[in-house]
């Protein structure tokens, strides 16, 4: 994991990044909170150690204003911090953290909630791989469901509903709205004579010409049904 290590006192920092990387983590330290969320933007961690009590920005302040940074991601960030009192601890959970570390703790605990935080972020960029394939195997799925296969115009459900919400909108905004038909001639014996590969060619080599034609967001080029 890639972990920040944010703390004011030099001793601190040093000693907990020699116990992080013998963890078999990569560190970057910080010596107050400003310059930490300068290089969580540049880093991108895994992981964020902070001291609660520092000057130039504390620990919660840097905590609020990470959680803001990434509204849709999340980084988990545990104190450290040699207040105990029970407001202390809810201070730190309230202004963004997952966790809540007295100084000084010892290699043991620090590995065990590192391990767990690991697990918890696992677990979330899974879900988060999961929630990106269904969205997008929904919007096939939408694409598909008003897509005609063979010509690849909007298919007569998409024609109908596109034509409903259409008529609603022009009656609303009191314009007139226009509906062309397309009727290819002579496609029967054309199609019987040279057979349906040439016919349905025919077909999509007409769907790309009125394709090109639409020149508007909402107009919409779609099969009726047959050569229609």
């Amino acid at each position: 994991m890639k972990i920040v290590i944010v703390d004011d006192q030099r001793a601190v920092r040093v000693r907990l990044a020699a116990m992080v990387e013998k963890m078999g983590h990569e560190v970057f330290q910080a010596e107050d909170g400003e310059r930490g969320v300068e290089v969580w933007e540049r880093e991108r961690p895994d992981l964020v150690l902070m001291d609660a009590l520092m000057p130039v920005l504390d620990g919660y302040a840097a905590a609020r204003r990470i959680r803001a940074l990434e509204p849709e991601g999340w980084t988990p960030i545990i104190f450290l911090s040699s207040a105990e009192a029970d407001q202390d601890v809810e201070r730190g959970i309230d202004s963004g953290g997952d966790d809540y570390l007295v100084k000084p703790v010892s290699r043991v605990v620090l590995s065990a909630k590192i391990r767990a935080m690991q697990r918890i972020d696992d677990m979330r960029r899974r879900m988060g791989d999961m929630t990106r394939s269904l969205a997008e195997a929904n919007r096939e799925l939408a694409r598909l469901n008003n897509e005609d296969v063979l010509t690849g115009l909007a298919n007569r459900r998409c024609f109908d509903e596109s034509l409903r919400q259409q008529t609603r909108e022009a009656h609303r905004a009191e314009r007139p709205l226009s509906l062309v038909m397309v009727d290819v001639d002579f496609f029967k014996p054309y199609n019987d004579h040279l057979g349906h590969q040439a016919g349905d060619e025919c077909l999509r080599c007409v769907a790309r010409v009125l394709e090109t034609q639409r020149d508007q967001p909402v107009e919409i080029a779609a099969r009726y049904g047959g050569e229609e």
